[in-house]
């Protein structure tokens, strides 16, 4: 996998994430909120994480449970695809508040993507969108934990 792709993959990750948390929030189990997920976007090509999830749903046996389809496989080597694959694997296989999971999976790629993001800008290179908005990001949060205002971060 060349590196754009790549950084489009590790980009997509946390959005879907997003989605898949906000649908179990609303009720889905987790095979709805993929299934769903996998209807609406399979066929949009900027949606990479989604497209290798579609891939992974359908070419597997009827007979295959959700957490053997899920789990990471030798060729996903990127850290956000192998954090995400296997917090969806683990919930799959032995369940438990499947939202707040996902969330937590989620913001721990956007803080490993921020952390990425950083160490680019202190090397000089120029961030790219996604990179931007993670940096931008982190730095809004780690403000707003720190206690400064709105008004403040703005």
């Amino acid at each position: 996998m060349n590196g754009r792709r790549e950084r489009r993959l590790a980009g997509d990750v946390a959005p879907t994430l997003d989605t898949l948390a906000r649908a179990t929030a609303g009720g889905l189990s987790l095979r709805a909120a993929l299934d769903e997920l996998v209807l609406r976007h399979a066929a949009d090509s900027n949606r990479p994480f989604v497209t290798l999830l579609a891939r992974r749903l359908s070419s597997s046996p009827q007979a295959s449970t959700l957490a053997h389809v899920l789990e990471p496989e030798d060729g996903d080597d990127r850290p956000e695809v192998l954090l995400a694959l296997s917090s969806l694997s683990l919930l799959a296989r032995y369940g438990g508040p499947v939202a707040s999971a996902i969330d937590r999976a989620a913001s721990a790629v956007r803080e490993r993507q921020a952390l990425l993001a950083e160490r680019r800008k202190g090397r000089g290179l120029k961030l790219n969108y996604p990179e931007a908005v993670a940096y931008v990001t982190a730095a809004i949060m780690e403000g707003a934990r720190d206690g400064r205002t709105v008004a403040e971060l703005m």
